[in-house]
């Protein structure tokens, strides 16, 4: 955890001081980030067989979970300031460095999301670090961003089913964790009500907690970025753009993102 954090500490003066943050060329961003994606994924990688989700123990809680779901928010948090650089002037002139950014952020959503829905009630009741809340909430909003940001519909159609099928699936375990419970609130209250409408996004509880929409158990492959279709919001546009203008949010909710 200390090497985690560690890592976070030189993304958090990387990317997010107040002169670092004013930059937006998604390609120096990129090359920037890449030493420490490098990082974290060595970090993962070389995690104690012992440590892993797969874990049980008799008669005992496992407590796995908060190292695992750490990983992923420090690198929904890096991911984040890549994805919002595509979004805002100057548009990236490569192509290839959008991909992969996207990709990034497909996987590390999709490993997050089904990381939170497969959770066993062991995991559940036993010690989570004091940042978990904020991380339920930060899966949220780095899936909203990726829904704002989309480069296609097929895209689009995608993250807003992920994004409705997360929340439905964090109201229904809420009724019994604290955490969650304050990721529904904050998603719902302070995020996502000032989105819904230029989203679609579902905030309505289900009347049925029988019947859950497609993705609650999420995604049945791995997806890759390129199943998503041509990209038609961005094709053929040359010069300064702005994603996010396409969208009626207010400021205040896109500071959330």
């Amino acid at each position: 955890m200390v090497r985690l954090t560690l890592i976070l500490s030189s993304i958090l003066s990387s990317f997010y001081t107040a002169r670092t943050s004013s930059e937006q060329d998604t390609v120096l961003l990129y090359q920037k980030a890449l030493p420490i994606l490098n990082q974290l994924q060595t970090w993962y990688s070389e995690m104690p067989a012992s440590l892993q989700m797969n874990i049980t123990y008799q008669r005992k809680l496992c407590f796995h979970g908060y190292l695992h779901f750490s990983y992923y928010g420090v690198m929904m948090t890096l991911l984040r300031r890549l994805i919002r650089s595509t979004a805002l002037p100057p548009r990236c002139p490569d192509d290839q460095i959008l991909a992969e950014i996207r990709q990034l952020a497909l996987q590390t959503s999709q490993g997050a999301i089904n990381f939170v829905v497969n959770l066993r009630p062991d995991q559940l009741e036993s010690f989570w670090y004091f940042t978990s809340p904020y991380l339920y909430a930060l899966l949220g909003s780095f899936t909203t961003l990726l829904l704002v940001t989309s480069l296609s519909s097929q895209e689009r159609n995608f993250w807003q089913e992920t994004l409705n099928s997360y929340l439905w699936n964090l109201r229904t375990v809420s009724k019994s964790s604290e955490p969650m419970r304050y990721a529904v609130n904050r998603l719902e209250g302070a995020i996502l009500r000032g989105l819904e409408h230029a989203l679609a996004v579902n905030l309505n509880d289900s009347g049925d907690d029988e019947v859950s929409p497609l993705m609650v158990h999420g995604p049945t492959e791995a997806f890759e970025y390129t199943d998503f279709g041509d990209w038609d919001l961005v094709a053929g546009v040359n010069g300064s753009f702005d994603f996010l203008t396409a969208f009626d949010l207010d400021s205040q909710y896109l500071g959330e993102l």
